[in-house]
C-alpha cells in the first residue's frame, strides 16, 4: 500500500507536469492574429482624429492645424467648436457598418482633407432609386432654392447612426416618423389661424401638423 507521503508525492508530480506541459504548449502555439477587415482597417485612418472626443471642442485653429490648413490663423468665419466631429464607435454600427468613410465621404478621399466638407453624399449606386425620387420632392426644390431649413437626406434618416427602418429606435420606424416630421414642420411651417382676429370666439392657433397629429388618420399611425 502507499502512504499518505508517497500519495502527496505522486499527487504533486502530476501537478507539476501538467503545469509544465501547459505552459510549453501556451508558448509553442501559433499566435492567432485579430482579424480586421480592410473596412475597418481604411477607416481607422479617419477615426484617428475623428474618434477623438476632442475633436469636437477644439478651437478653429487647432483643426485647421490637423487638416494641414496653410494658414491656421485665418478661421474668423469658421464656429467656435463643432461635436459633430467626434465620431464614437457605436454610431458606426447601423446600416452603413460595412462601408468604407469615404464611401460616403468622398471629398476625404485624400489626407490631409480640407477643412470644410460637402455634405455626405446619398447619390451613388447604393440610392439612386431614392435620389431621383428625392430630386421630385418639394424638400429637393427647397434644397436647390438655398431654403437653410430645407431637410437633405441625414435630416429624416439620420447620421452616422441611422437604424434599419423596422428598428423601433429608427427615426423612419412608422411610429416615429410623425415625430420627426412634424419637428420640422411645427418649427418652420407658419401657424394656420383657425378664425379671424375679428371673430368673437377665436380658435386656438395650431400648427398643420398639429391637427393631423389629432385628426383620425394621425391617432391610427400613432
Amino acid at each position: 500500500m502507499i502512504g499518505n507521503r508517497q500519495r502527496r508525492i505522486c499527487l504533486h508530480n502530476h501537478l507539476g507536469l501538467g503545469f509544465v506541459l501547459a505552459l510549453v504548449m501556451l508558448l509553442v502555439a501559433p499566435a492567432r492574429a485579430v482579424e480586421i477587415s480592410d473596412v475597418e482597417l481604411e477607416n481607422r485612418r479617419c477615426l484617428n482624429c475623428h474618434g477623438q472626443q476632442k475633436i469636437g471642442q477644439m478651437p478653429p485653429e487647432e483643426r485647421a492645424a490637423m487638416v494641414g490648413a496653410k494658414d491656421p490663423t485665418a478661421q474668423a468665419d469658421a464656429p467656435g467648436t463643432r461635436p459633430a466631429l467626434y465620431i464614437s464607435s457605436p454610431m458606426l454600427m447601423g446600416v452603413h457598418k460595412d462601408l468604407r468613410c469615404v464611401d460616403c465621404h468622398q471629398a476625404a478621399s485624400e489626407l490631409p482633407h480640407p477643412q470644410v466638407l460637402p455634405p455626405a453624399s446619398c447619390n451613388t449606386s447604393c440610392h439612386a432609386d431614392q435620389m431621383t425620387g428625392f430630386a421630385k420632392s418639394s424638400h429637393a426644390k427647397a434644397v436647390a432654392a438655398g431654403n437653410a431649413d430645407a431637410p437633405n437626406c441625414s435630416t429624416c434618416h439620420g447620421a452616422h447612426d441611422i437604424l434599419p427602418a423596422h428598428d423601433r429606435n429608427a427615426l423612419t420606424h412608422p411610429l416615429n416618423v410623425v415625430k420627426v416630421c412634424a419637428n420640422c414642420h411645427d418649427e418652420h411651417t407658419p401657424l394656420s389661424q383657425q378664425a379671424s382676429e375679428t371673430s368673437a370666439m377665436q380658435k386656438e392657433t395650431r400648427s398643420p401638423v398639429t391637427e393631423y397629429l389629432d385628426s383620425t388618420h394621425g391617432k391610427a399611425v400613432m
